[in-house]
């Protein structure tokens, strides 16, 4: 079940995602999860169902305009289910705060309709994540 086309549905469901949170489509990103969808954020408690996973997104989305960027590192797909794992960066347009890198495990479960939607996101910043992770970002960063 690994086939090529199965893992571009899912980098589409991730772009997908990505897009909803940079432009603020609360209502897209709804639509993006499964009804049995948890947010595990390393700096908050778990969050379970989609409308608190999405009122999450909206109060944190609003205090802060940013470029987001994932880099994946596994994908792996088993019959209904997808596991991702990647870095991701946060960088600011306004710079109210640095640029920030960690390291997400996403799953996804195929809905019953042919659709990827997100079921599990664990985020959390190790060590080993930084926005000079991302070649073009630490060329930004460094005025190049």
């Amino acid at each position: 079940m690994n086939n090529p086309s199965t893992k571009e549905r899912v980098r589409e469901a991730i772009r997908e995602w990505l897009s909803a949170c940079q432009t603020r489509d609360f209502e897209k990103l709804a639509t993006l999860y499964d009804s049995e969808a948890v947010y595990a954020h390393d700096r908050a408690a778990l969050i379970r169902g989609v409308p608190s996973i999405v009122a999450w997104f909206e109060n944190a989305l609003s205090q802060m305009s940013f470029k987001s960027y994932f880099k994946e590192e596994v994908l792996l797909v088993e019959g209904r289910i997808a596991i991702a794992v990647g870095k991701f960066c946060l960088v600011p347009t306004d710079e109210q705060f640095p640029p920030e890198a960690g390291r997400v495990v996403l799953t996804y479960r195929r809905s019953a309709d042919d659709r990827w939607l997100l079921v599990c996101d664990i985020d959390n910043r190790p060590p080993d994540c930084s926005p000079n992770d991302f070649d073009f970002i630490a060329e930004e960063l460094s005025g190049n």
